[in-house]
């Protein structure tokens, strides 16, 4: 439940992400219905320098079923699909050598 994640991180937190913040968010962006606070994640990706999601599901499920990736998407810094230590090894290089 993302929406209710968010909330709990956005509550007691939201002060201490700012401008120097990178937030890297790991999961298959499924909803399971409940509500994504989109808000909430638009404000934490505007509040961050940069706001990272590994998604261990491949592009081609985004989108479908209870998935609301791609309306997170819009607001991600960077979206990679990482489902080996491969995967994450190549992200991360990626990510650090734009650091």
């Amino acid at each position: 439940d993302y929406g209710r994640a968010l909330e709990g991180l956005m509550g007691p937190h939201r002060a201490a992400i700012d401008r120097h913040t990178t937030v890297l968010v790991l999961g298959d962006g499924r909803s399971n219905h409940a509500d994504p606070r989109l808000d909430l994640f638009a404000e934490l990706a505007e509040g961050a320098r940069r706001l990272v999601w590994l998604c261990p599901e491949p592009p081609s499920l985004w989108g479908t079923g209870d998935s609301v990736l791609p309306d997170y998407r819009v607001h991600c810094t960077r979206l990679d699909h990482v489902r080996t230590v491969r995967d994450l090894e190549r992200a991360l290089d990626e990510l650090l050598a734009h650091y």
